[in-house]
């Protein structure tokens, strides 16, 4: 009895938003483009995010040491950087192979190399940061430990660059929530105006099964379904159109993203379920808003 109940509920909420194709079909595409303009700011940000992490796995800082070290020094200042648990992998790099290095790298440009009067490239020591819980705190805090040694006379560790990627990343997932946000308010006020109309096209009929003594919740309960049914098959239509649009954009710069030994990996089950699942939310508080306001008034 209560399976043929909701058989007769879906029924007359698939009626309605076949006998209103046109407003229905406009609140279904409101909240398709909310979905993927939301879900384009969390797919970069998750991969910004995925970015700084690989970095981190095996973050490398480059100590150059100063012109008049001796191989004293240099043995000194190898066994104060193992006494550091942050730093995970030591390598000494002579200057003599720092140039070998250079040149294989710039073999286009053998010219600049022929008339160097001596080797400008210091000796240094090329650093692995733990990757075990690290942090970019962490990071700095070796570059700091470093930078305070005798003889040491720079320390490079991309601090820059990464401070403004991450800064970039908060900006995203700001920009993730504030758009999604102001999306879920706009989805939500219009499938509640499409709900009031469809509401108002039956209140003839409404009005009759009041009168016979049917429940609210037997009368609303299309109503609620018809919300449901706009934000799932909308939230469903924005994932789909975003996983379309991630494939032709992976396909056409695969190349450039093997380059960079990055894989730009779409958005994980668990959170396009998420998305779906406050979309159909969306669809449910409009409906709710939607009568809500008929009680005010």
């Amino acid at each position: 009895m209560q399976k043929d109940l909701w058989t007769r509920h879906v029924r007359h909420a698939v009626k309605d938003i076949r006998s209103h194709r046109f407003l229905h079909g406009i609140t279904w595409v409101t909240i398709v483009l909310s979905v993927i303009l939301s879900g384009t700011f969390t797919l970069f940000a998750s991969n910004a995010a995925d970015v700084i992490h690989s970095w981190k796995a095996g973050v490398r800082v480059m100590v150059y040491l100063d012109g008049g070290h001796t191989e004293q020094d240099r043995l000194r200042i190898h066994n104060r950087l193992r006494e550091n648990e942050l730093i995970s992998e030591i390598r000494f790099i002579p200057r003599e192979e720092a140039l070998q290095a250079l040149r294989s790298r710039m073999q286009r440009h053998a010219a600049v190399f022929q008339n160097l009067p001596e080797n400008p490239l210091p000796d240094a020591f090329e650093l692995r940061v733990r990757a075990d819980g690290s942090s970019w705190e962490l990071v700095e805090t070796v570059a700091l430990f470093v930078e305070k040694m005798e003889g040491v006379e720079e320390v490079e560790y991309g601090g820059q660059w990464v401070g403004r990627f991450l800064q970039i990343i908060g900006m995203l997932r700001l920009a993730a929530l504030g758009m999604g946000g102001l999306f879920f308010l706009i989805s939500v006020f219009i499938v509640a105006n499409t709900i009031r109309l469809a509401f108002y096209s039956r209140k003839e009929e409404v009005e009759i099964m009041r009168l016979v003594g049917a429940e609210e919740s037997f009368i609303k309960a299309p109503f609620y379904i018809q919300g449901l049914l706009l934000g799932f098959f909308g939230g469903l239509g924005g994932m789909l159109a975003l996983f379309l649009s991630y494939v032709t954009l992976t396909f056409r710069m695969d190349a450039t993203f093997s380059a960079l030994t990055f894989d730009f990996s779409f958005l994980s089950l668990q959170t396009a379920a998420a998305m779906v699942g406050v979309s159909s939310l969306v669809g449910w508080m409009g409906a709710y808003l939607s009568f809500r306001q008929e009680v005010s008034e």
